[in-house]
């Protein structure tokens, strides 16, 4: 008797996707992973580069520097090191150096001949700096031209308020007196005047000692009684004068 078999082609449950949907996740997993290694292998590979770059730049740089350290003489730069150093010190005592000498040469040079100073008080300090001397002068008209010659325009008012004071007539006919006033700082600052000096005649030609007087006053000249009279004042302060003690 001959066996039948009943083939049935339809499923007996519904076909699902679970596992096509696992299938399809591993890959999308498994892609990342490999795209995230190989970036951090592109990673190490670039810093290991880098590094290998930098050493090799300091090596070299170590070498080049050794190289122009032995390019010079220890001692030669030790020399030029002093020579700076002295260099530095010469350009602070220059600027801090006052040349009063610089006074002493307007004083001659504006003094009359009837005219002399028998005591020298220079006092100097903050910037300010204050002259005050005791004189004999042949009469007081001598006196007044004195003060109209420490006050000429061409000093360009070295001195600053100055004061005739304690006039007196001694036996011979000859008067006493004091005289106070400010000094311009710039006189006596021997740094500056040279600097002045360079910017309009330029660099001096090395010349004689001159007993350590420098002219930088060469508009001034000793003036007469007869000159100082004829002197116009415009513009500049009267010096004060006290009267006379008979």
């Amino acid at each position: 008797m001959e066996t039948k078999f009943q083939t049935s082609f339809i499923p007996k449950q519904p076909v699902t996707d679970t596992e096509l949907h696992r299938g399809g996740g591993a890959s999308l997993f498994f892609l990342f992973s490999f795209i995230l290694f190989m970036a951090s292998l592109a990673a190490a590979g670039g810093v290991f580069i880098y590094g290998s770059v930098m050493d090799r730049n300091i090596k070299e740089g170590d070498k080049q520097l050794t190289l122009n350290k032995n390019a010079f003489d220890p001692n030669t730069i030790k020399e030029i090191t002093r020579l700076n150093d002295r260099i530095n010190a010469a350009n602070v005592l220059l600027k801090q150096h006052k040349g009063v000498s610089t006074l002493f040469l307007v004083l001659s040079q504006t003094t009359l001949k009837n005219v002399r100073f028998t005591e020298f008080n220079y006092v100097a300090a903050d910037d300010k700096i204050n002259l005050t001397m005791r004189g004999q002068a042949f009469n007081y008209e001598t006196i007044a031209l004195q003060a109209k010659a420490f006050t000429d325009p061409a000093l360009k008012n070295v001195f600053r308020s100055p004061i005739f004071s304690d006039l007196t007539l001694d036996s011979q006919g000859n008067v006493s007196f004091s005289f106070t006033t400010g000094v311009d700082p710039f006189l006596v600052d021997y740094y500056k005047l040279k600097r002045e000096e360079y910017s309009v005649n330029g660099a001096p030609t090395p010349q004689p000692a001159n007993n350590g007087f420098t002219d930088t006053t060469s508009q001034l000249r000793t003036l007469t009684e007869e000159e100082a009279v004829s002197q116009p004042q415009p513009g500049i302060e009267d010096p004060l004068i006290v009267e006379p003690q008979i």
